[in-house]
Formats: structure tokens, C-alpha cells, sequence
């Protein structure tokens, strides 16, 4: 029944609590006969009778697929609570370095003449710092399991304002 994977690993166990005359004590998986793979919690000892040159054990086994799957879900929880919160902090940076840069534009903006080929490429990056700063707050939204809310997309507007900026 023992799991092809983990073989190995209950045949030296086993051997060495034998020999050495210590408790097994050892998680595994097992092959059910329908196929299922369940863990199973082993601790026994093995009680060797010299004499008739048999070995007598003793111990019981216990399922703790349970434990091990909840143990996993915490585990993937505490990755994302992690993932979170690295999220929040590189946003909330990302968000203070896009302060400098509009901050920046806008005063650029005011002192080229409006015929400047300039004021175009200022526009644009304006732009494109706006959608930063939206992506920026979908990523703290995310961070603090904030409920994204659906919002209309103009989607020929977000290709053209993309096309003018790749152009350039």
C-alpha cells in the first residue's frame, strides 16, 4: 500500500528502528485499492524475539490526509497574505515615484509653448502615468483584499492612446 514515492524512505525507516530497537515513528502516503492516496501517521515498535527469530510489532497508524490538506491551504494562505503585503509595498512606492513624475510633467507642461512639438509627448506620458497610477491602486486594492469594482473600458481608446505611445 505505501505510495511508490515513499518507499523507500519506510523500508530505511523501518530498518533502522529495527536494528537500533527505537520506536518507528514516521508520515507516509498509501495507495488506496480504489486509487486514492491518502497520509498516514505511523508509530510502532518492533518487539524481536531471539529465540523463535520473529519480529513482533506493535503500534497503530493513523489517516491525517485531513490535517495534511488543511496544513497545505494555511500554508498557500500565508503565501498570498505574503504576496499581499509585498503587493501593498511595491505600490505604494511605485505610487510615490508616480507623484514625482506627474508633479514633473505638469510643471514641464506649463512652460512649453503650446506649439511645441513637446506638449504632445508630455500629454502622452501624462497619460500613461495615469494608468500607472490606476494600476497602482488595483495593486494596493488587491493588497488590502479590497473588492475590485468592473468599470467601462473604451477599448479603440486604450489601443490608440497605446499605438501613439509605442510610436513614439
Amino acid at each position: 500500500l505505501v505510495h511508490e514515492e515513499d518507499r523507500d524512505l519506510v523500508v530505511r525507516s523501518w530498518t533502522s528502528a529495527v536494528e537500533s530497537k527505537t520506536p518507528y515513528e514516521l508520515e507516509h502516503r498509501i495507495v488506496r485499492s480504489d486509487g486514492g492516496v491518502r497520509f498516514i501517521y505511523t508509530k510502532s515498535r518492533a518487539f524481536q524475539d531471539v529465540s523463535l527469530g520473529a519480529v513482533r510489532i506493535v503500534g497503530a497508524s493513523t489517516d491525517i490526509t485531513e490535517r495534511k490538506l488543511a496544513e497545505e491551504k494555511l500554508q498557500q494562505a500565508q503565501k498570498m497574505e505574503a504576496v499581499g503585503q509585498l503587493t501593498g509595498g511595491i505600490a505604494h512606492d511605485f505610487n510615490n515615484l508616480l507623484t514625482v513624475i506627474v508633479g514633473n510633467l505638469e510643471l514641464i507642461y506649463e512652460s512649453v509653448r503650446d506649439d511645441s512639438p513637446l506638449r504632445d509627448m508630455i500629454e502622452r506620458s501624462m497619460k500613461a502615468s495615469d494608468r500607472g497610477a490606476a494600476l497602482t491602486q488595483r495593486l494596493l486594492s488587491f493588497s488590502r483584499k479590497q473588492t475590485l469594482l468592473p468599470t467601462d473600458l473604451d477599448l479603440s481608446k486604450l489601443v490608440v492612446g497605446l499605438t501613439d505611445m509605442l510610436r513614439s
